[in-house]
């Protein structure tokens, strides 16, 4: 099992649990490095996984969150605002870049889901060709024509294109008529 594939198996509290994790721990580092050093892309790690592997509401509230805990580190760390307003701007504009972050990657999501379906059913629509159109059939012996202008047994053909057995038995009617002592 691909490490991908176990992720996707968990259920989604483990990853809400882990990106929350993820987003502490960089918020940590955050206000251990002080306020001249700027974490704020790594933020972009958990809110990446979380909108993978939970959803898109998910991966805004940690994008909400995470803009919080860059507010916290920072007055944590002493950092003086020389102007609020240039620091709720550049909140809106970190927010704004972790939500189209978040959207794009949750398009990106539906896209290939689509494609797997859309390939899921292309592969549907293969297999289930062979059995539409006209069999030319023979009234007397019961075979028919292939494209090759062959005759060919309903049964062979049936196993080998729908890959099924065809099992022989007779209806009441007919094993009235062929073995008229078992039908009294």
């Amino acid at each position: 099992m691909s490490l991908l594939k176990w992720f996707s198996s968990l259920p989604k509290k483990y990853h809400i649990i882990l990106g929350l994790l993820l987003t502490i721990i960089i918020g940590y580092v955050d206000y251990v490095t002080g306020y001249e050093v700027r974490m704020e892309i790594l933020y972009l790690l958990p809110i990446s996984y979380v909108t993978w592997f939970v959803g898109q509401r998910i991966g805004l509230l940690l994008s909400i969150l995470s803009i919080v805990e860059i507010y916290y580190s920072d007055i944590m760390a002493g950092k003086q605002y020389s102007s609020y307003f240039a620091e709720i701007w550049n909140g809106a504009v970190y927010l704004v870049f972790y939500s189209i972050v978040t959207v794009l990657l949750e398009l990106r999501i539906s896209l290939q889901q689509r494609e797997n379906l859309i390939e899921d059913l292309d592969n549907a629509l293969r297999q289930n060709e062979e059995l539409m159109g006209l069999l030319p059939i023979c009234g007397n012996c019961k075979k028919f024509r292939d494209d090759r202008e062959y005759r060919q047994k309903v049964e062979p053909y049936i196993s080998k294109h729908l890959h099924a057995e065809l099992a022989r038995s007779l209806c009441k009617e007919c094993a009235a008529k062929l073995r008229p002592e078992s039908g009294k």
